[in-house]
């Protein structure tokens, strides 16, 4: 399996979870979802194809022995990034956010989790080429992400927001101190040419697209010119 094609699936399917979470949030005050009424069976049986959704991969991969492990990581992505799916359309069809609220960062979790068993799959040659400038820009970002969080969680305890708290609340916290630390990560992966720093360099920046409009400047930084000069064979290891 193409190293591109799943580090692509993998960024993909970590920010999914994200972006129905916030479609969510930007549709709840407004009463724009559906108001269909499902019956309770129906909802039950909605709710248990999302545990199925997180749990067959596991279930799957450890019968099909004979698979790769890409293949394993393939179908935990695949697995996991449908449960904030199946979230999302019962969201929309009743009206009720809970559901997108609940399985967006439970799906997240559970990608980083898959990915994290099959962190083999990541490895790659260590970069020949290492634009300093944007592992600086990594830096930054991750310590801007942190103290956001930090502010966020100050500003509504002193505000007493009641609000704080609730599911949507904490997922906004717990993205940007996700984002933080991972740029932090990849930035210190860069740093000691790790093997897995070009994938996970790959993963973080095709993620980044994402979160408009900060990391969504960062990613396109990194799609537009770092990435091309990275893929350069240089016997100096870092550029300006």
């Amino acid at each position: 399996m193409k190293p591109a094609f799943l580090l692509g699936a993998s960024a993909a399917f970590l920010v999914a979870p994200v972006i129905y979470w916030r479609g969510a949030a930007i549709l709840d005050p407004q009463r724009m979802f559906g108001g269909a009424t499902l019956p309770l069976p129906a909802e039950i049986v909605i709710w248990c194809a999302a545990a199925a959704a997180l749990l067959a991969p596991l279930l799957v991969a450890r019968r099909l022995r004979l698979i790769t492990d890409s293949a394993r990581l393939l179908m935990g992505l695949i697995g996991t990034g449908m449960a904030s799916g199946i979230g999302a359309t019962m969201t929309n069809l009743t009206g009720d956010p809970m559901p997108v609220r609940i399985l967006a960062p439970v799906s997240m979790l559970a990608v980083l989790g898959w990915s994290w068993t099959h962190r083999a799959c990541y490895r790659a040659e260590p970069l020949a080429r290492v634009v300093s400038r944007y592992s600086n820009v990594l830096i930054f970002i991750g310590f801007f992400f942190l103290l956001w969080a930090a502010v966020d969680v100050a500003f509504r305890k002193r505000m007493l927001d009641p609000e704080f708290g609730s599911s949507t609340t904490t997922f906004v916290i717990f993205t940007k101190t996700f984002l933080g630390i991972a740029a932090l990560v990849v930035a210190r992966l860069r740093s000691t040419a790790s093997h897995y720093a070009r994938s996970a360099t790959q993963v973080l920046s095709v993620a980044f697209l994402g979160f408009f409009p900060l990391g969504s400047l960062v990613g396109l930084y990194w799609v537009l010119r770092v990435r091309r000069r990275e893929r350069r064979v240089d016997p100096d290891t870092q550029a300006a």
